[in-house]
């Protein structure tokens, strides 16, 4: 139970409100899907979440952050924000 909801948690990005619950209901859909298919649901579950933590630690909400930051014109310098020179 604990580490389902850690999985949900992560999978949808720990960073806002909305995060948790998109996680909620990715992995509501995952679960159905890949049980009507497999008895094995819970392996490609963790595989998901290793996936998710290691090449996108901030969850589904960073991969929408930074859609909507490319389709508004703000792309980033790609330096990080301490890194970034401020004009005055």
């Amino acid at each position: 139970m604990t580490t389902t909801v850690l999985l949900m948690t992560f999978v949808g990005g720990t960073g806002t409100f909305w995060g948790p619950m998109l996680g909620v209901l990715v992995y509501v859909i995952l679960q159905n899907y890949l049980s009507d298919i497999t008895d094995r649901w819970p392996l490609f579950m963790g595989l998901i979440f290793v996936v998710m933590v290691l090449f996108i630690p901030g969850g589904l909400t960073q991969i929408i952050q930074s859609l909507k930051a490319q389709f508004a014109g703000k792309r980033g310098t790609g330096k990080p924000i301490a890194v970034r020179e401020v004009s005055t």
